[in-house]
């Protein structure tokens, strides 16, 4: 799930599996198809909000949304502080939560809801909002969280307060789901933390599957794939030699490739195919306990990114040894925000930009370089 903060102020965001975005604006909410780009939904709520809406979030495709106010007075249920969610078939709110702070961000699954919170993340049970944790962050004005469903765990990635970690966090659903029950079905089940870079975090993402972790740093030249069920690196990639803010992360729903936008106004995709490298020492920490590995990868394929011209010369060093990327493409125009995700169409990825352009564009499986545009649109 990944959102982006327009110029106009209004919020766009992608559903749980990227087909669909959803836009909170001055009057309501806007749904749109990723692929092919178009508009299919739109609600007015200027009956109950003269506001506005500041976040809305989908649940899938069905009609339950998570949607907050625009009124900065923490005042009212419309306030930046108040979650609602919606059910817009009955066209009523079915709970609100109400916190201290403003709300950073939401995230959903059927399952539960995580609420983003400067400094911490506060995790509901969706069908009947009891609390089941809350789990302390650094620092997190992006609102840095995943969610991934992987048969009977529900996996999160989220900032740790430690610089440079990500934590991820694991529920075990249970077969039962009597509501009648004094625990909920949903129980912890193990954390994990990865020391992924040096500097702090900007960026995350999971893959559809939650098998794999994508990590940025706010350096920005090197990203790095982790394994989120031990906490293993199993792969590292080069944006480029120049620091840059990297604005979104996302892996393809085959787990082949890797696309990202950054503030430089370009778009990368990375080949994520695994390939022969000297055993990296890992450091985790799982459970409270520190653990030294060295993991060893077996590699099938030659990475099709482009290696840099002057590895043969020096000793092999991470800064040499990692990817550079396979394709790329350069978004026209100045400080532009943009995020992307993979689409349906085969090597094909969507980028919405913040000044409510999106374009469709295409990347050469076999030979990589530019990305060709297929098409463009605005929103309205």
């Amino acid at each position: 799930m990944v959102s982006l903060r327009l110029d106009n102020n209004r919020y766009i965001a992608f559903n749980q599996d990227y087909g669909c975005l959803c836009m909170a604006n001055e009057k309501g909410f806007k749904i749109y198809n990723t692929n092919p780009f178009t508009q299919t939904y739109s609600r007015d709520l200027t009956d109950r909000n003269k506001n506005g809406l500041y976040i809305a979030e989908m649940l899938y495709r069905c009609n339950i949304l998570a949607i907050t106010g625009n009124k900065n007075d923490r005042k009212g249920k419309w306030a930046k502080n108040v979650l609602i969610i919606w059910d817009d078939r009955q066209m009523r709110e079915i709970a609100k939560l109400t916190f201290s702070s403003n709300i950073i961000g939401v995230r959903l699954l059927r399952e539960i809801i995580v609420v983003i919170l400067e400094y911490k993340l506060c995790i509901y049970r969706l069908k009947d909002i009891i609390l089941l944790e809350t789990l302390n962050t650094a620092k997190n004005p992006s609102g840095l969280c995943c969610l991934s469903n992987i048969d009977k765990n529900i996996i999160i990635a989220y900032l740790s307060p430690i610089k440079g970690r990500v934590n991820i966090h694991i529920f075990e659903k249970n077969a039962s789901e009597n509501v009648h029950e004094e625990l909920p079905y949903i129980n912890f089940k193990t954390d994990l933390s990865i020391y992924a870079h040096d500097n702090p975090i900007a960026c995350i993402n999971l893959s559809n599957d939650g098998k794999l972790l994508v990590t940025a740093s706010t350096k920005g030249t090197i990203i790095r794939l982790f394994n989120t069920f031990d906490g293993s690196i199993l792969n590292e990639f080069r944006r480029g030699t120049k620091n840059a803010k990297i604005l979104s992360l996302n892996i393809s729903n085959d787990n082949n490739w890797l696309c990202l936008t950054s503030n430089r106004n370009t778009v990368h995709v990375f080949s994520i195919y695994k390939r022969a490298r000297p055993p990296r020492k890992v450091d985790i920490i799982s459970k409270g306990k520190n653990i030294s590995s060295h993991v060893m990868l077996n590699y099938e394929k030659e990475s099709k990114n482009k290696k840099s011209s002057i590895k043969c010369l020096l000793p092999c060093h991470p800064y040499l040894n990692s990817d550079w990327s396979f394709s790329s493409y350069k978004i026209p125009g100045k400080k532009i925000s943009s995020i992307c995700a993979f689409v349906s169409d085969q090597n094909c990825i969507i980028v919405i930009c913040s000044n409510g352009l999106i374009y469709k564009l295409r990347f050469n499986e076999h030979i990589g370089g530019e990305m060709l545009k297929i098409s463009s649109h605005s929103f309205d």
